[in-house]
């Protein structure tokens, strides 16, 4: 079967075509627009938008995730797809070292209805770890439902 000559062929294309379609459908893109300014006013070149944020959302959807360890909350982006994808039995903890930043993550998510289900932990990732003894493994943990 031959592929449709309007089809991504390499990683870099196909990254460009989902980066597009997921663009025009990001129900938190107007918390992904405010990165820049903040960027450039704060001088803080820590903190970006995931460019694919629904996929977060599709992600917590898929595994079922009852609960997601965010290690980095920025303004917020990526927790809120974590959140929306998750359905109202997931809850979402980020922790980010950074107050102004939480603060700002938190009017979003309260802004968005997602206050009561996404936590900040506010404090290094390491502090955070060694209060709760958990072990970090990647940078975002989701444990799952079983399957029904």
């Amino acid at each position: 079967m031959a592929m449709p000559p309007d089809e991504p062929k390499s990683p870099e294309q196909v990254q460009q075509w989902v980066e597009k379609h997921t663009r025009e459908h990001d129900r938190f893109a107007h918390v992904a627009a405010k990165y820049d300014d903040h960027r450039a006013t704060h001088g803080c070149y820590d903190v970006y938008p995931y460019p694919n944020g629904s996929l977060l959302g599709t992600l917590a959807t898929t595994h079922r995730a009852q609960r997601i360890l965010e290690v980095g909350c920025g303004l917020g982006y990526s927790a809120l797809w974590f959140a929306y994808g998750g359905g109202p039995g997931t809850v979402v903890e980020s922790v980010e070292r950074d107050p102004q930043h939480a603060a700002v993550a938190i009017d979003h998510f309260k802004a968005e209805g997602l206050g009561e289900r996404v936590k900040v932990l506010v404090g290094s990732a390491r502090q955070f770890c060694r209060r709760s003894r958990t072990a970090m493994i990647s940078v975002t943990s989701i444990p799952t439902r079983q399957s029904r």
